[in-house]
């Protein structure tokens, strides 16, 4: 994809999501309500052995009419540091928002590369976009 959308594509994600500054932006990841069924939550730790590191992992899941259906699973590798298991729960879920920011800016990246081509390839339906 890095191709189609240009070598730049990694400098100007650190500098801009839809013409917003990476610094303006404030750090509330509130959806909008009934955005979908598919809940991210935590699903474990794994420690490693004679260490005190572990393997955090977390999993998004699809609900919907009391039935659960695992999509993907996720795991992080934490370092231990001087601030206990809460302070690895903090560590994993940063590398969590990291990874779907990343994961945000490529998709809507990619969505406008193939929204500007339907446009060029199909000009009498843009209600339907």
């Amino acid at each position: 994809m890095r191709g189609i959308m240009g070598p730049d594509s990694r400098a100007d994600a650190e500098r801009t999501i839809n013409g917003q500054g990476f610094g303006d932006m404030a750090d509330d990841l509130r959806p909008a309500d009934g955005l979908c069924d598919v809940y991210l939550e935590f699903d474990g730790m794994h420690a490693h052995s004679g260490s005190p590191n572990g393997d955090f992992t977390f999993r998004f899941v699809h609900r919907r009419d009391d039935q659960e259906k695992v999509l993907a699973t996720m795991s992080f590798q934490v370092q231990a540091g001087h601030d206990g298991h809460p302070g690895m729960m903090v560590k994993a879920y940063d590398q969590m928002i990291t990874v779907l920011r990343q994961a945000l800016f490529t998709a809507d990246r990619a969505r406008a590369f193939y929204r500007n081509e339907a446009q060029l390839h199909y000009p009498a339906f843009p209600n339907r976009r």
